[in-house]
């Protein structure tokens, strides 16, 4: 294709200008071939590849935004982690108490996170049954470290209910049963006879 400026008083052959909506010409190409009854398509398959490429490149920078923004939100969590882990340490170390439930306590936070807290207890298995009976606890699913147990809509202390409870085995056939946010179901220890 050749582009053609017509000024007033010479006539020159130079580049094509840059392409933006407002200053694209009406493009038509020259041919030996040329019939009235086609309309101009290619002015608007060019505007229409046009946006399509705007298009394109706000999509690819709206990704690339998220992706920055989960990448700071990874090393936010990572940091956070990081400074519970060092506060930890340092009320390990100021606080050493060598006692077995509270070494069991800090294995446990070890492994579940430091949110997890003891609840009260009851002292057989028949009250903890008793309680699933009624339906305040129903058995989800076994984790890791035993079965986990979530609370219903029967349970009757219900603030800052997390829905979880944690029933771990421990040694002498004791069970430990733990739950978020300091959830006040009772149950600590279920003692198997």
């Amino acid at each position: 294709m050749i582009y053609t400026i017509l000024r007033n008083d010479s006539s020159s052959i130079t580049s094509p200008p840059l392409l933006s909506p407002q200053n694209t010409p009406d493009i038509q190409p020259t041919s030996s071939k040329t019939s009235s009854n086609c309309p101009p398509t290619h002015s608007t398959n060019f505007l229409f590849l046009l946006n399509l490429a705007r298009i394109q490149q706000i999509f690819q920078q709206q990704n690339e935004n998220v992706f920055l923004i989960n990448q700071a939100i990874i090393k936010e969590k990572n940091a956070i982690a990081n400074a519970q882990k060092q506060f930890g340490k340092k009320n390990s170390f100021n606080n050493s108490i060598n006692i077995n439930d509270c070494i069991n306590r800090k294995d446990f936070y070890t492994r579940c996170g430091i949110t997890w807290k003891y609840l009260t207890s009851t002292h057989s298995s028949d009250e903890f049954d008793n309680l699933r009976r009624q339906h305040q606890v129903s058995k989800n699913r076994h984790v890791g470290y035993g079965t986990r147990y979530a609370c219903t809509r029967n349970a009757k202390v219900r603030d800052n209910c997390p829905y979880l409870l944690l029933n771990i085995p421990g040694k002498n056939g004791i069970q430990h049963v733990y739950s978020r946010n300091s959830h006040t179901h009772p149950i600590r220890h279920i003692i198997f006879k």
